[in-house]
């Protein structure tokens, strides 16, 4: 039995982090549609209507940042798998996203390639 592909939404302020992650994902068996927005406002956007399975989100975003982002996901979109993807990873940013609902905190500097692995968990 082959499951459904999960869609996965990228958002990070970051051109070049975004693009990385869609060449890191995309040929991964279970992934889906991969989206991607650099700001709250824009992932907020995509949600409706877009099945997304799970998030990807960067703490710092301009404007309203990562962890609102989370929040408002968990609030509204509960079955959504998230993982914060970022260099904001003290233990202060750890608790935060931990009591927020996410899944885990991945540090882009020291464990980024290890995503894909990580993801196939949650696939």
């Amino acid at each position: 039995m082959q499951l459904k592909p999960k869609n996965i939404l990228v958002v990070d302020d970051a051109p070049f982090i975004i693009e990385r992650l869609l060449e890191m994902l995309q040929d991964i068996p279970g992934v889906g549609n991969i989206l991607a927005a650099g700001n709250y406002e824009e992932a907020m956007l995509i949600f409706p209507g877009s099945s997304i399975h799970i998030l990807l989100a960067d703490i710092h975003l301009p404007g309203r940042n990562g962890i609102e982002l989370l929040k408002e996901v968990r609030n509204s979109y509960p079955l959504v798998k998230v993982i914060m993807v970022s260099n904001m990873t003290s233990s202060y940013y750890l608790k935060a996203c931990s009591d927020a609902g996410a899944e885990q905190l991945i540090d882009k500097s020291k464990a980024f390639d290890l995503l894909p692995e990580l993801l196939k968990r949650y696939l």
